[in-house]
């Protein structure tokens, strides 16, 4: 089948709309969402850092995709990275090679424009795994008690406040300029953001001088069935730029256990039932013998390095004495480069895959724990050497796209 890739158009926008409801199946109404997707065409038409492309079969569509540019932490560097969003094929095309030939090409014009990192939310991680995307960080969904919390007396929190909405942009990068694996909110983030959420689902944290230290987005959910008055609170995002805002709210959220006996809320924090006075779950459950289930845990984000060497060179400083090379492997293009630390003679030389290679530079896991699974081919020392001088911290990632 030949195929071509081009820039969408105005003329495309009702076709790949369609294309784009049928591949995703919302829920919502079908004249509203086509409605919705082409709105956010045109607002794309505005936007520096976000092109939607679509991909051509002769003169038919039969896919389309989006790619976004953002700087994101890497380890305190901001860095270009590219996101791929809204991969859809037409419903007529599928099994046909379009949906492999529009990553290929996201991948060769990230090349192009200078990306050090791409990253996506994947459909079926077993899909881009073969690309050379590599697991990204956790997710938690913590469903407890409201009374799990601990109180301490606070005048911080000022929920659902006119115009909170503006100071979000402000308090997230600040929080990215903090945090490795954040980007700066993007122009099509911001226009997300602002289609799904109003100051009525914004709580804000403040300290004794007014400043704002985070924001809470939340939502409520009724158990319309059996108890209408039974409602839980939803914290689908909480963003605090000191540990104290955090005690903020977590005491704002047990001041409201009168009406809300239960809390769901998502985060990318490992340790975070360290703030709960009990294990984390409504659920009366164990795992085996006396491990008590506390949450829910899933993968997303994936990351994969289109330059490993530069990512290296970001790393490396004078306190690192050894010197180490990389062998990356990446299936996708039946490639092998060689990526150095310090001096190209070194007998401490690890054989690793691309998507394990971009899994560990961005923090997600060790040397030694890829090397004990046996997915880093090189000497147990070395691996445990390599994790301490070169000391990663685990990214957080909520960029929308």
């Amino acid at each position: 089948m030949q195929l071509t890739i081009r820039t969408i158009k105005q003329r495309d926008y009702e076709k790949a709309a369609a294309i784009k409801h049928l591949a995703f199946y919302t829920e919502q109404n079908k004249q509203n969402y086509i409605e919705k997707i082409i709105d956010s065409f045109y607002a794309l038409e505005h936007m520096d850092h976000s092109q939607v492309f679509v991909c051509c079969h002769e003169k038919e569509i039969v896919g389309l995709i989006t790619i976004h540019e953002f700087m994101m932490n890497f380890h305190n560097t901001f860095i270009k990275v590219n996101a791929l969003g809204g991969v859809s094929v037409h419903n007529n095309y599928r099994m046909q090679g379009i949906a492999d030939f529009m990553v290929r090409f996201f991948l060769e014009e990230s090349s192009r424009r200078g990306a050090n990192i791409v990253m996506l939310y994947p459909y079926k991680p077993a899909f881009y795994k073969k690309y050379g995307f590599g697991w990204g960080i956790e997710k938690y969904e913590y469903i407890f008690n409201t009374n799990a919390l601990k109180y301490m007396d606070n005048k911080n929190i000022f929920p659902f406040e006119q115009e909170s909405i503006k100071l979000v942009k402000n308090i997230h990068n600040q929080y990215a300029k903090m945090q490795h694996g954040m980007c700066f909110i993007g122009e099509y983030e911001w226009y997300k953001l602002e289609q799904e959420i109003t100051h009525d689902d914004i709580i804000l944290i403040r300290n004794e001088n007014g400043g704002a230290e985070g924001y809470a987005i939340v939502r409520f959910e009724k158990d319309a069935e059996y108890n209408q008055y039974d409602q839980t609170i939803v914290v689908d995002r909480l963003i605090t730029l000191t540990p104290r805002a955090k005690e903020y709210f977590l005491s704002y959220l047990f001041t409201l256990k009168d009406q809300f006996e239960t809390i769901k809320l998502y985060t990318h924090e490992q340790f975070f039932y360290y703030n709960l006075n009990n294990i984390g779950s409504i659920y009366n459950a164990t795992i085996s013998a006396a491990y008590h289930y506390n949450c829910r845990q899933g993968l997303g984000i994936m990351y994969k390095a289109i330059n490993p060497q530069s990512l290296i060179n970001l790393l490396t400083s004078e306190d690192i004495k050894t010197s180490y090379c990389f062998i990356i492997e990446d299936k996708y293009n039946n490639n092998r480069q060689e990526v150095f630390i310090g001096g190209k003679n070194t007998e401490n030389k690890i054989y690793i895959s691309i998507e394990d290679f971009s899994s560990w530079v961005m923090g997600c896991i060790t040397m030694a724990e890829l090397y004990k699974y046996g997915l880093a081919n090189t000497k147990c020392q070395t691996a445990e050497k390599l994790d301490k001088e070169i000391k990663l911290k685990k990214p957080i990632c909520t960029s929308i796209f």
